[in-house]
C-alpha cells in the first residue's frame, strides 16, 4: 500500500501528510497550504484530489494487467514476474478474480444497490445524499469513493499474489 500515490500538504518548504498539521503550520506562518501528489504541486485541493484519484486508478490498472517483456519473455502481474505463460495466466486469473470481488455499493437512505445510475435516481427521488461503501469504508464524496475502490483493488491483488506465493512455498515443502 505504501507504493500507492499519496496526497501531502505543503506550507512553505515544510511537507506533511496531515491536513490538521498543515492548517496549523499555515496559520502560524500566515501562509497558504499547497497540495502535492507525486512530484506535482497544486494550489487547489480539488485538483490535487482529482490527480491523486486518477493516478491511483491508473497505477492499479497497470499493476493488475499482465505485461510481457518482448526481450526476456517474462510476464509480470501484480509485481510478480514469471517465465512460464501458464503460470502467468494462472496468476492473472487469480488477480482478476480477487479484484472483481471488490466493488462499490451505494446506500441511499435505508436502501442499498450496486448500480450508480439507480443510486442517483433513488437519491434524487428521496432528496438525500448517496453514501458510497467500499470494503467497509463509507463516504459521501464520490472522489474519495473512487480512491477507496482503487486502493481496495490494489490490496486485493497484493493479497492474491501473497496467497499464491504461500501456496507455492507450502507445495515445495512436501
Amino acid at each position: 500500500m505504501a507504493k500507492l500515490p499519496k496526497l501531502t500538504y505543503l506550507v512553505g518548504d515544510q511537507e506533511t501528510c496531515c491536513s490538521e498539521s498543515a492548517a496549523a503550520m499555515a496559520a502560524k506562518a500566515e501562509s497558504e497550504v499547497h497540495f502535492k501528489v507525486g512530484d506535482k504541486e497544486f494550489d487547489s485541493q480539488e485538483k490535487a484530489m482529482e490527480t491523486l484519484v486518477s493516478t491511483t486508478e491508473e497505477m492499479v490498472k497497470s499493476f493488475t494487467t499482465p505485461a510481457t517483456c518482448h526481450v526476456s519473455g517474462k510476464t509480470t502481474i501484480a509485481g510478480k514476474s514469471c517465465n512460464c505463460p501458464v503460470e502467468a495466466g494462472t496468476i492473472a486469473k487469480q488477480v482478476q478474480e480477487a479484484t472483481q470481488l471488490v466493488s462499490m455499493k451505494y446506500q441511499v437512505g435505508e436502501e442499498t444497490c450496486s448500480c450508480p445510475n439507480a443510486a442517483k435516481a433513488m437519491a434524487e427521488k428521496a432528496g438525500v445524499a448517496t453514501t458510497y461503501c467500499v470494503d467497509g469504508t463509507e463516504t459521501q464524496c464520490a472522489m474519495t469513493a473512487r480512491l477507496n475502490l482503487a486502493r481496495a483493488k490494489y490490496k486485493a491483488a497484493v493479497t492474491a499474489i501473497a496467497k499464491t506465493a504461500e501456496a507455492a512455498d507450502a507445495g515445495s515443502d512436501s
